[in-house]
């Protein structure tokens, strides 16, 4: 074996170990996720508590016989920049010698476990019993479930499913295996106890699975290099700077494959294909040099584009989040000579002298696979040029062209060769002051470009557009003082004189746009003026980002902190919470509590020692629920969630994952330091990582930074309430209690000299909460845990300790002209049963973002805005004052100050009372929150949750109202006819739905008395769900009424 990982983990002995020799190890392949944060291993001891794939992928090793087991997690170490390195340019070779690879195809994070190896069940066989005999219905396809798990989509996990020889895959349903040809002797004492251990899981070689037989095939491929980087980009990176290191291993094993490759910055410095080196006038057989085989892998292509890579060149598919498309066929195609890519010439700055870029690499005696920070990103190309002519279009003229240089920025392109001398690398400079004066940049702006093509072997003047049998490929550049930036590629083809901007410009969008080239840059450059800032990236300000994605408004979102903070503070997230996640796409990533679940405090001397009671955490006689630091299951079901006990810091990770995923331009270490309006938009000013300061503007600004929030402080926006209460510290760490919990998730420590709260976030991690206003060292905090364990040789890790303000305070308005405040900018309020912190800020920006987006698209007049501070500030008021109605706060309460009538917690949550003038039928005389099977219908409370059966299945009224678009609701079809009339020239749309027709009302009682209509009534739904307005029967004039209403509750644009 001429490759051997550094060390494996012993698992027998629960211990890495360094690899001395040979041996037979397991390699693991799972995806990471956002699980919790995870402790480092401390020499050769592993941690006390790993993610639940690991510990069950040790368990297979022992039943399998084996004793060793790779885990990148734990066998690479970091702490070693270059054999860190080292080892991720053998990330392919070590699962290629791993005897087996064990993949970890189920769930989406390492918690999950390997469904049937521990406490996580498989999905069962059906079957049903007939008499005497059995019928058992057919399993998934397990290529159908490989194919379609998460392990599936993540970048890293590529490399190692293409490299392993031999694999057994775990999903829900089954498990299976495969091994490759070439070792059926070898491995056929573990095939039988794999055989033993796992009986219904074998496949054949032949499995037309994506990744079977990838080991086999893929190296015997002279093109491998492309079909392994167009697989890879197509799938997903946590971190955009693991784009080169996620396929490292891979490109390292092209290096000794049977066509050897290089790379600079993942560009592959290879040769065309043998076949094509044929056409091109080359031997076959003679080596290709550096810089042209470089040049024939640099006019790479994506499918379609993406945000920048930051970390990379842009001239390399790494500096791109777009799937590659890149190879050297067009260029053989279109008849690329030898003696054309040799008068071309790279150079690269080292020193401030220009120097060529072959012999940089020599004299570097250069290794790719090391770090790349080294290396020159910019690159230099010279060759020889012929003047370029780029003409506009008027037909009727005897030879198709007319126009000047002039004409380049608003009219599409062809091109007009002058020189019939010239040679096929072209060098383009073009300068349009009108197209630098669009992207508002004060030098001029130069467009490169290095043209490939095969001229007219007749040497004539003009380019024929019509001509089939040539065409030029352009590498374009936008250059100005700052550098150079590639943009993608012009393909100029006999189209209706149009040239596709590949990364930019719709075929079908080119022909009739006087102004395509200028729009398209303008859609290139990083947007200038985004419609929405967002300050802060914590869960308030990532799911505003999200809301407004799913509403097709662009985002900007500026966070002072590197990272996510370590501390996870909330655990608890409600129903209401989980439903707005359901409409976003990602509650199946997010862990519903069980449902007979029931969370215990008990109040103890130390969780070792006395007890005295303990209780369910929820208040008598109130239905159960769950806050920041509880989760009950209510007693009625008033959602289609349960809502969910998770960590914060394991939920900002899926909210940023995916809000990067959609496009969302998240830029961290960027401090506000002011912010400005106008008329037109906010002007924000911040300091950039490098501390250098930056002005951006937007449409509009939502301040989620927070309850120390820098944007309120700038706008000098007051807050009123309680106010401080304590100055409280948190101290975060690990410790192996689970066998003293008793079922209990959450203590009250109650002794003379420490009164604090400990509760556990279901990952190993404990906190341990208590007043506390000094500085104390780590020894001072460990004494503290230990005393509320109530021993002191248990092994306790502390991972983090801060100190923060128990306060309740509301700002007196949550909306400064164009800037809107969310969550603790706008409202602080204590830790509490109602979950009333972070959930409360979620349910701001889902109220916020589409109003944004309907008065960005012209929907609706800005007047609909004001609508945010009407409706969201009054729920947080009545937040504020019944945390201090039930028994928790009370204590903090003057004598003078009288407690208010504490609400069920299920009409807090689900039945809160909107009060602005966007609804009609609402009045102040209403109570401010009931259940909401007591409110039935009422307008300016959400629609209420119920089955309905559509397509034959269950699904609930709130999944098919959607928050994407205003709906109306009723039993009548007479209603359709209506919605038609008043959607004709309307800015704001309707959908009807009609219960009986378009669904089936499934809920026990009927549909008009959940909504308080008759059979031929209606409500009206905003886009968040709320019943802007209702009516119990047909109106005399139904279309003029409707019409009215939603021009009134929509505060429609109008259209005249």
């Amino acid at each position: 074996m001429d490759v051997l990982p550094l060390s494996v983990i012993d698992c027998h002995k629960r211990e890495i170990v360094p690899v001395r020799g040979p041996c037979d190890y397991v390699a693991l392949s799972y995806v990471w996720g956002q699980t919790a944060a995870q402790e480092d291993p401390k020499g050769s001891s592993l941690p006390h508590h790993l993610p639940r794939t690991v510990e069950d992928a040790m368990n297979v090793v022992r039943e399998l016989g084996l004793q060793y087991l790779w885990v990148d997690r734990y066998c690479l170490d970091q702490s070693d920049k270059a054999e860190f390195q080292a080892q991720l340019n053998q990330m392919a070779d070590i699962y290629r010698h791993a005897l087996i690879t064990i993949i970890g195809a189920a769930g989406s994070n390492g918690d999950y476990g390997l469904p049937g190896v521990s406490s996580r069940p498989r999905i069962k066989q059906p079957y049903i019993k007939v008499g005497d005999y059995t019928l058992w219905s057919s399993m998934t396809d397990p290529r159908k479930l490989v194919r379609e798990s998460t392990w599936m989509t993540r970048a890293w996990t590529y490399q190692e499913g293409v490299s392993s020889r031999n694999w057994i895959a775990f999903t829900d349903e089954q498990v299976f295996f495969q091994r490759s040809n070439e070792e059926q002797t070898i491995l056929e004492r573990w095939w039988k106890t794999s055989c033993e251990m796992f009986p219904h899981g074998g496949l054949g070689a032949d499995a037309n699975c994506p990744l079977l037989n990838m080991y086999d095939k893929v190296w015997n491929n002279e093109g491998a290099i492309h079909q392994l980087l167009a697989q890879y980009t197509g799938r997903k990176l946590t971190y955009q700077s693991d784009a080169i290191n996620g396929i490292l291993g891979l490109l390292k094993r092209c290096e000794n494959g049977p066509y050897p490759m290089n790379h600079y910055f993942g560009i592959p410095i290879l040769g065309p294909l043998v076949s094509h080196r044929k056409a091109m006038g080359r031997d076959p057989s003679r080596s290709w040099p550096l810089t042209e085989a470089f040049l024939v892998n640099l006019c790479w292509k994506t499918r379609g584009t993406g945000p920048r890579r930051a970390d990379f060149p842009s001239w390399s598919w790494s500096g791109w989040q777009a799937v590659y498309e890149g190879s050297a066929q067009p260029l053989a195609h279109n008849g690329l000579t030898e003696r054309s890519l040799t008068k071309v010439k790279l150079l690269v700055e080292m020193e401030k002298i220009l120097v060529d870029w072959e012999t940089m690499c020599n004299m570097m005696n250069w290794d790719p696979y090391q770090d790349l920070t080294h290396l020159p990103r910019e690159l230099y190309m010279q060759a020889p040029t012929v003047p370029l002519t780029v003409c506009r279009e008027v037909r009727g003229t005897e030879d198709g062209f007319a126009g000047h240089a002039a004409d380049l920025a608003p009219m599409p392109w062809c091109t007009v060769l002058n020189d019939s001398e010239c040679e096929v690398l072209i060098e383009v400079n073009l300068v349009d002051e009108e197209v630098a004066s669009t992207l508002q940049t004060t030098d001029s702006l130069l467009l490169k470009g290095i043209i490939l093509r095969q001229l007219d072997p007749h040497g004539a003047q003009k380019y024929n557009p019509y001509d089939n049998q040539v065409w030029a490929f352009v590498l374009v550049v936008l250059e100005d003082k700052d550098g150079a930036t590639r943009v993608g590629s012009l393909e100029l083809r006999p189209d209706n004189y149009l040239v596709r901007w590949k990364y930019h410009v719709n075929h079908s969008g080119v022909k009739n746009d006087k102004c395509w080239f200028r729009n398209a840059l303008k859609d290139y450059a990083p947007s200038a003026h985004p419609p929405v800032i967002i300050v802060g990236a914590s869960l308030v300000g990532l799911s505003a980002a999200l809301c407004l994605s799913k509403h097709r408004v662009p985002t900007i979102v500026l966070e002072k902190h590197a990272s996510i903070a370590k501390h996870p503070r909330a655990i608890g997230f409600t129903s209401r919470t989980l439903e707005i996640y359901r409409w976003l796409g990602i509650a199946d990533q997010i862990p519903e509590i069980p449902k007979d679940f029931n969370l215990m405090r008990a109040r103890v001397e130390s969780m070792t020692g006395k007890w005295f009671e303990s209780t369910s955490w929820s208040d008598a006689g109130s239905s159960n629920k769950k806050s920041s630091h509880e989760v009950p299951v209510p007693k009625k079901q008033y959602s289609p969630s349960r809502g969910a006990a998770l960590p914060q810091d394991q939920l900002e990770a899926i909210l940023q994952a995916t809000a990067i995923e959609r496009g969302v331009d998240i830029r961290r270490q960027h401090k506000v330091t002011n912010v400005e309006q106008s008329q037109n938009g906010v002007t924000v000013t911040m300091l950039d990582p490098q501390n250098k300061e930056i002005r951006i503007e937007g449409s509009y600004l939502i301040a989620a930074d927070g309850n120390r929030s820098t944007v309120r402080e700038l706008l000098q926006i007051p807050r009123s309430g309680r106010g401080h209460m304590q100055t409280m510290r948190s101290v975060l760490f690990r410790a192996p209690l689970e066998q003293y919990m008793q079922g209990v998730h959450q203590f009250s420590i109650d002794q003379p000299d420490l009164k604090a709260f400990m509760t556990t976030y279901n990952d190993g991690r404990w906190v341990l909460m208590f007043h506390d206003d000094v500085e104390r060292d780590e020894p001072t905090l460990r004494a503290a845990i230990n005393q509320a364990i109530g021993r002191s040789d248990l092994p306790v890790d502390i991972i983090t300790t801060g100190r923060w303000d128990l306060a309740a305070l509301v700002a007196d308005t949550f909306q400064s002209g164009r800037v809107f405040l969310a969550g603790d900018a706008a409202h602080t309020l204590p830790p509490n049963r109602g979950g009333y912190g972070a959930n409360t800020g979620i349910h701001d920006v889902d109220n916020l973002a589409w109003k944004l987006a309907a008065v960005l698209a012209g929907k609706s007049s800005p007047e609909l805005l004001d609508t945010y501070d009407a409706e969201r500030r009054p729920v947080s008021l009545l937040r504020h004052d019944q945390i201090f109605a039930r028994a928790d706060y009370k204590i903090h309460l003057d004598k003078a100050t009288p407690a208010g009538q504490k609400l069920d917690d299920d009409a807090m949550e689900f039945g809160q009372l909107y009060l602005s003038n966007g609804f009609i039928g609402v009045d102040n005389n209403l109570p401010r929150a009931l259940k909401p099977d007591e409110w039935a219908g009422q307008p300016g409370t959400h629609v209420p949750h119920f089955w309905v059966t559509q397509d034959e299945k269950p699904v609930s009224i709130l999944d098919v109202v959607g928050e994407d678009s205003w709906t109306l609701i009723s039993e009548s079809v007479e209603w359709d006819e209506v919605v038609t009339q008043v959607n004709l020239g309307s800015s704001v749309t309707l959908k009807h739905i009609c219960i009986g027709r378009d669904v089936q009302f499934a809920d026990k009682g009927s549909f008009q008395e959940a909504l308080g209509v008759s059979a031929t009534g209606a409500s009206l739904l905003r886009p968040d769900g709320y019943i802007a307005w209702r009516t119990k029967e047909l109106p005399a004039n139904p279309a003029k009424c409707l019409d009215d209403i939603v021009a009134q509750v929509a505060f429609r644009v109008s259209s005249h």
